[in-house]
């Protein structure tokens, strides 16, 4: 009888480009927008798990995730996924890392709107909050940062993304 051995890939995490500002809404484009910072390519993925770190302890932001697909003649197409509230908690990243010293990791997630079928892990004390959702076949995965609490410049979003 043939034996069959289910293997899981070696998790790794990518950052995305840090958010200082909101971003407007996605709209078909022509562009593949692999090329934006805050767009990560999924090909070949089912599932991303997301982690955030904001500027400051208890600074709150809201991201949007999009899926990104192209679509006959080229085009390329975003699809919500989920809009969701942060708040930075109070564990900071390590000097020298992706999400460094002045960075805290967020605790506290919730899904204000969008696919329900996401899984939050979210306010358990002294741990990480994290999110994972079924890409849908999308090619792309986009964050998009809105609400940044703080004040000016000081107001950050870090993304860290994991595909599996």
């Amino acid at each position: 009888m043939p034996q069959v051995q289910l293997s899981t890939n070696t998790r790794r995490w990518d950052v995305l480009a840090e958010a200082t500002s909101d971003h407007a809404q996605p709209i078909i484009q022509t562009a593949d927008p692999k090329n934006d910072p805050n767009v990560h390519v999924t090909r070949d993925r089912n599932l991303a798990k997301l982690v955030f770190a904001t500027s400051a302890d208890n600074l709150t932001a809201s991201v949007s995730l999009y899926g990104w697909s192209q679509l006959q003649g080229g085009h390329w197409m975003p699809t919500l996924i989920g809009k969701f509230a942060l708040t930075g908690g109070a564990i900071a990243g390590l000097a020298g890392a992706p999400i460094n010293q002045t960075c805290y990791l967020v605790d506290t997630i919730a899904l204000n709107d969008g696919d329900e079928s996401v899984r939050i892990i979210s306010g358990i004390a002294g741990e990480t909050a994290s999110i994972t959702c079924d890409l849908e076949g999308a090619d792309r995965l986009e964050v998009r940062a809105h609400d940044l609490g703080g004040t000016g410049e000081s107001a950050k979003l870090v993304t860290a993304v994991s595909m599996f």
